[in-house]
């Protein structure tokens, strides 16, 4: 069930994460409607602290994203894995940025496989997991208000 912490804004928030992130690797994509100076501060954040993370783990991140071996067929199957693997140990700010990080990278690494139908698929699958095994964590820590503890804090601290 949708948690009133996401809703509606969930769908919105990993599509411009998502096209943000397609965007920096080049790729074509629709403008995302939070794009510009007045981006929601949510986003702007998650954008950063997305950033931050690639900027410290990028070559071995970039190596378990190529490694998953994604086609049609594979893609909810290997999106599921990672991310359950992910919080197995806990829910913490920092995983929840791996998660963005990680769902980013895949709808990439599907492009790169001329497999751009699976971006939508990624994402929804996202978006699912979210208001399914994150929504009660996310609630409880802050809810909507999720922003202001990744800009407070270098979620590296979390991760």
């Amino acid at each position: 069930m949708m948690s009133s912490a996401l809703a509606p804004n969930t769908q919105a928030l990993v599509a411009d994460f998502v096209g943000y992130k397609l965007r920096q690797k080049g790729y074509v994509c629709g403008a995302g409607p939070r794009e510009g100076p007045a981006a929601d501060p949510l986003h702007q954040v998650l954008q950063a602290a997305g950033h931050e993370f690639e900027t410290h783990f990028r070559h071995t991140f970039s190596d378990l994203v190529a490694q998953r071996h994604v086609n049609p067929v594979s893609a909810q199957q290997c999106f599921t894995q990672v991310s359950d693997e992910l919080f197995k140990g806990g829910t913490n700010w920092g995983h929840l940025v791996v998660f963005f990080v990680f769902g980013a990278a895949l709808c990439a690494e599907c492009i790169n496989k001329e497999m751009e139908p699976l971006v939508g698929q990624v994402q929804e699958e996202m978006v699912a997991y979210l208001e399914t095994s994150l929504a009660n964590w996310i609630h409880s820590s802050g809810g909507a208000r999720w922003d202001s503890h990744l800009c407070t804090l270098s979620f590296l601290k979390y991760f």
